[in-house]
């Protein structure tokens, strides 16, 4: 759950931290707000080993990473710079283009 120094709350219940912040941004987001933590970079995404051993507590950040090199990985929720956070759906299209990009 999020709350606003006005008091307005949002809130996200799913399988994993990950899952839970993009629940949340998708709600977020339309309202122009955005989370300025790893989780949500353009670069950033939790594996799936993350998502169910560590509960999306860590995430991978894959920019510039050889095939085959494991990337480095930083808190979920922690501080991101505003100019490396993107929308939702921008990390999304991101990801999507990395794994072609690997042949996934």
């Amino acid at each position: 759950m999020l709350r606003s120094p006005s008091d307005v709350e949002w809130a996200a219940e799913a399988s994993d931290v990950f899952e839970c912040l993009m629940v949340l941004r998708q709600q977020l987001e339309p309202e122009g707000v955005r989370l300025c933590c790893h989780g949500s970079r353009l670069d950033a995404w939790a594996s799936g080993m993350q998502r169910d051993m560590g509960s999306g507590l860590s995430t991978y950040l894959l920019d510039g990473v050889a095939k085959g090199e494991r990337p480095p990985a930083v808190p979920t929720l922690a501080f991101a710079p505003p100019e490396l956070v993107v929308s939702r759906d921008d990390q999304i299209a991101w990801h999507s283009d990395w794994l072609r990009s690997r042949g996934a």
